[in-house]
């Protein structure tokens, strides 16, 4: 989604001071995560007018305030009907809690222990039935697939975050609804339960179990991933630790497999690798292996031409010899034997392959990619020591950061200083992290002139490097 502005502007803060930005850069600026689109009745009319301005013979909507902003990542899709989330005629959605389930053994729901057995009894009869996790992906892939350039997200971690209440229905048998971002001072009708919440947690390993099956299908298209994480970043961490380490396991059990079938291909002459192109060691145990079967296939190469030229001498033998008959008997002799023992050598050399095969060094882990090749951690507000971890992991995902006035303006100055200079210059993104396009520009004008300002960076600077790295987080 593109704006762009031509003109210098002033951007009004809450504050009632102004911010000064070049006209000229709206067109560079970026908003790595927003959620315009949830503000239905605006977002329809700022696409109208863009559809009108396209067209000379109609003129644009000048009632609708304009989204000067470049580019934008829009978080998040619309409910569909293949999710069973039921959609109204108006596009709103009826309030109920969206309940996802895996096939695990892991607690999906944490409760605390002061809680009566009375309120589990009455929660478990309030809460909808799980629904199963496979369509939403089914149909979280079509969209991508839809959308070539598309990222995931956002997903993510929330360990504060409750099980909503679910809605009931009014006494006129018509369900709630609610419509989500209306930025013009109307106040809707809502749902008394909306803002209720139960007791009710769910479980990180549940989180992480649903967040890995997302994570599978990003790293199957490779694309981007917007990732949300609250009070979680020691589980998040760990994860990538652990799929981490899996991958390497699995990078160096292919580059394993590759070398043995060089190794038998060449009759024991290929030369060995203990660290595979990527960078991945092999195990001591995997590296002597791969020398036992370089020397046994030598042997054989060496037994195998040795007989070769013991045959080529019965043949010149029969050639010449004046009792063909009896040459002819003896040879045949002599080639079943070569020939046994060919089939023999070839035979083993095939059994070597097939054993190492079983063996549990050899064995190349079947392992699932999940990793995505880049991820963003949104708002991020994590500590300064975990940040610089999540940029020293030596494999994927690369991971960018990026900061929003409306919620890491929430933190200590000093924190959101360190936070920022410790991102590195080519990780940092900037957001708004907003529902409404008509807050879009303002926030972003905001967070870039705050990264400037604590960076030492022109606002030029700022917004050219900013758009460098969304365009290598989005595209790669």
């Amino acid at each position: 989604m593109c704006g762009g502005g031509k003109h210098d502007a002033q951007q009004q803060q809450p504050g009632g001071e102004t911010l000064a930005f070049p006209g000229h850069l709206y067109s560079q600026l970026t908003d790595a995560h927003c959620h315009i689109q949830d503000d239905r009745q605006n977002i329809n009319s700022l696409v109208h007018s863009w559809s009108s301005s396209s067209d000379k013979s109609t003129s644009s909507d000048a009632t609708v305030a304009p989204l000067l902003t470049g580019k934008v990542c829009l978080m998040g899709v619309q409910p569909s009907k293949d999710l069973g989330l039921p959609v109204q005629d108006d596009g709103s959605i009826s309030i109920s809690t969206a309940a996802l389930s895996l096939n695990s053994s892991s607690k999906v729901l944490g409760l605390p222990t002061s809680a009566s057995e009375e309120y589990l009894r009455d929660l478990s009869k309030r809460l909808p039935e799980p629904r199963a996790l496979e369509p939403a992906l089914k149909e979280l892939r079509r969209q991508l697939e839809a959308h070539p350039h598309a990222v995931v997200g956002e997903i993510g971690l929330d360990r504060t975050a409750r099980v909503p209440e679910p809605s009931i229905p009014s006494s006129s048998s018509t369900t709630a609804t609610t419509t989500a971002g209306c930025d013009n001072g109307d106040k809707e009708k809502k749902d008394p339960n909306q803002k209720r919440t139960t007791l009710a947690l769910t479980s990180i390993q549940h989180q992480l179990d649903i967040v890995r099956e997302q994570l599978k299908l990003a790293a199957s298209l490779n694309r981007a991933v917007s990732f949300h994480c609250v009070q979680a970043y020691g589980h998040w961490h760990d994860f990538l630790i652990q799929e981490g380490r899996r991958l390497k396991q699995m990078e160096a059990g292919n580059d394993y497999q590759l070398q043995l079938q060089q190794i038998h291909a060449s009759g024991g002459t290929a030369a060995i690798s203990p660290i595979s192109p990527s960078g991945i060691r092999l195990s001591k145990k995997s590296a002597a292996r791969l020398r036992k079967e370089a020397r046994d296939a030598a042997w054989e190469r060496h037994v195998a031409s040795t007989l070769q030229e013991s045959s080529d001498e019965d043949e010149d033998d029969e050639e010449s010899g004046d009792d063909k008959d009896e040459s002819r008997s003896g040879d045949d002799g002599s080639k079943s034997v070569a020939s046994s023992t060919l089939n023999a050598v070839t035979m083993t050399t095939t059994t070597a392959a097939g054993t190492s095969g079983t063996d549990e060094s050899t064995v190349a882990p079947k392992y699932e990619p999940v990793l995505p090749p880049r991820l963003c951690m949104h708002s991020y507000g994590g500590s300064i020591d975990m940040l610089k971890a999540f940029t020293k992991l030596d494999h994927p995902p690369e991971i960018f950061f990026s900061f929003s006035i409306l919620i890491n303006g929430r933190l200590q100055e000093k924190k959101l200083r360190e936070l920022i200079l410790a991102v590195p210059e080519d990780r940092l993104l900037i957001e708004s992290d907003h529902h409404s396009h008509t807050q879009v520009d303002r926030l972003l004008v905001e967070m870039a002139s705050k990264v400037a300002e604590i960076r030492g960076w022109t606002i030029e600077k700022t917004v050219e490097r900013s758009a460098r790295n969304w365009q290598r987080f989005v595209y790669g």
